[in-house]
């Protein structure tokens, strides 16, 4: 007898967290794979599945640019993009830890996407499993919001080589400016959507990225790991898309030396 595959691309500890929460028998595969993986994992996976079967990215930074183009190449499949704000790490022992307890998992039509697709029936059944997941018709605001939040904490965490989140607390000055920044590139990445009725304020904004410092203050940064351990980060995906855009100095001199301390 035939094993059914794997329902879940990527075995990090955020893979093994999603596992748990998608049955075997739904017709639906999300990656929880790195950004610069993501484009070999969605071809890998194409022949796998049925055509209808949709594919749901739950990956950091900006991707939309490798969604657009395998939804153009294969039309039939469902590409949807998403976010979590999930936490899981695997201690030395192997066991794998759950750490965001009110976390939130969102996917739907791709940002940017002008025309407006439904959930699949098992896309509908596994959401509604699951406390906190949702489908979006728009995903652009929560995929700006994760853009922007990411490509300020991780990034300078990574760069200024902090242990943990919570020490970002000790640059509030630097945050601040390096969020400016951040705020002002994600509206050019991710432009508002015709769902979006205004622009969002900045010190709201601010004040969440605040917020998300101290809920995890003391978790150790995934781009830092990356750092301290010399493997390739995703900061290509986040701050280094403000290379060659002189408004966002900031962001592009801390990408630059991310990609020295991984040389």
């Amino acid at each position: 007898m035939k094993q059914p595959l794997p329902n879940i691309v990527g075995m990090g500890a955020l893979g093994r967290a999603i596992r748990s929460l998608i049955p075997e028998n739904l017709q639906v595969v999300v990656f929880c794979v790195k950004a610069y993986d993501l484009e070999k994992a969605l071809e890998e996976q194409q022949e796998l599945w049925p055509k209808d079967t949709p594919f749901v990215a739950l990956c950091n930074g900006d991707t939309s640019h490798i969604l657009r183009n395998f939804q153009t190449k294969f039309l039939s499949r469902p590409v949807r993009s998403g976010m979590t704000t999930i936490g899981a790490t695997v201690d030395s022992l192997g066991v794998l830890k759950v750490f965001s307890g009110q976390s939130v998992t969102r996917w739907g039509n791709l940002p940017g996407c002008t025309s407006n697709h439904s959930a699949t029936p098992d896309e509908v059944s596994l959401i509604q499993l699951n406390e906190g997941w949702s489908w979006e018709n728009d995903m652009t605001p929560f995929i700006r919001k994760k853009w922007m939040m990411n490509a300020t904490i991780n990034t300078l965490c990574a760069a200024l080589r902090l242990p943990k989140n919570g020490s970002l607390r000790n640059h509030r000055r630097l945050v601040d400016e390096v969020f400016d920044e951040a705020f002002e590139l994600s509206f050019e990445i991710f432009p508002l959507s015709t769902s979006e009725k205004s622009l969002p304020g900045k010190d709201v904004a601010r004040a969440e990225l605040w917020s998300v410092v101290s809920a995890t203050a003391e978790n150790e940064n995934s781009m830092m790991r990356d750092v301290r351990l010399r493997r390739k980060t995703e900061s290509s995906f986040l701050a280094g898309r403000a290379m060659g855009k002189p408004k966002y100095r900031q962001l592009e001199g801390f990408h630059i030396k991310i990609l020295h301390l991984t040389e």
